[in-house]
C-alpha cells in the first residue's frame, strides 16, 4: 500500500479499469468465441483467467468508488473541523477577555472601597471600635475552614489589629469571591460554546 502511494490516483483508477476490461472481454470470447478453433481449444482456460479478472476488476472498481467517497467525506469533515477550530479560538479569546475584564472591574471596585476606608471610615472606626483577641482568632481560624477553639482561652484583651484593617480584608475576600466567580462563569460559557461547536461538526 506504500508503494501505491507513491502512484498518482488516475493511474490507479485506469489500470482498475483495464482489468474489468479484460475480465469482461475475455469471459465474452471465451463464451462466444467457443467455435473458433485456438478458442474452443482453450476457452475454458481463456474463460477462468478471464473470471479471475473479472471478479477482481469489480472488486477493484467497488473498492476505488468506496474509496472517493471516503476520500471526499474526509475532505468534507476536514474543512468542517477547519471551521470549528478558528470557531473555538475566536470563542476562546472572547471569552477570556470576557473574564480578564470582568477581574479588572471587580479590583477597582474593591480598591475604591478600600480607599474609602483609609480617607472616611478607618479614623472613626478605629477610634469607636476595638477588636478583642479573640475576635481575631476566630477570623483567622475562618479564613483557614477551622473552628476557633483556642478563642475561647483568651484573656478577653484588646487586640493589635484595627478594624479598618478588618474591614479591608473583607472587602478583598468580596473580591476573591467574585474573581473565582467570573472565572467559573468563564470555565461554564467556554464548555458550551465549545459542546455547540463540537455538535455542528458531527
Amino acid at each position: 500500500m506504500l508503494m501505491l502511494s507513491f502512484i498518482p490516483a488516475e493511474w490507479i483508477a485506469y489500470a482498475i479499469h483495464a482489468i474489468f476490461v479484460i475480465g469482461v472481454g475475455g469471459v465474452i470470447i471465451g463464451t462466444v468465441g467457443s467455435k473458433l478453433p485456438f478458442v474452443s481449444t482453450y476457452g475454458h482456460i481463456v474463460k477462468g483467467i478471464a473470471g479471475v479478472f473479472l471478479i477482481a476488476g469489480l472488486f477493484l472498481e467497488g473498492y476505488n468508488y468506496a474509496s472517493k467517497s471516503w476520500v471526499e467525506a474526509a475532505k468534507e469533515y476536514e474543512k468542517k473541523v477547519k471551521v470549528a477550530e478558528e470557531k473555538s479560538k475566536n470563542q476562546n479569546v472572547k471569552i477570556v477577555e470576557k473574564v480578564v475584564k470582568e477581574i479588572e472591574i471587580v479590583r477597582e471596585t474593591a480598591n475604591e472601597n478600600k480607599q474609602v476606608i483609609k480617607d472616611v471610615v478607618a479614623k472613626d472606626l478605629d477610634n469607636q471600635c476595638s477588636l478583642p483577641n479573640s475576635a481575631v482568632m476566630l477570623h483567622d481560624s475562618a479564613s483557614k475552614n477551622e473552628v476557633s477553639r483556642s478563642a475561647q482561652g483568651t484573656d478577653g484583651g484588646t487586640s493589635d489589629v484595627k478594624a479598618s484593617q478588618v474591614l479591608e480584608v473583607v472587602v478583598d475576600n468580596y473580591a476573591t469571591c467574585y474573581e473565582v466567580r467570573s472565572k467559573l462563569k468563564g470555565w461554564q460559557e467556554w464548555y458550551r460554546t465549545q459542546k455547540q461547536i463540537y455538535e455542528e461538526v458531527k
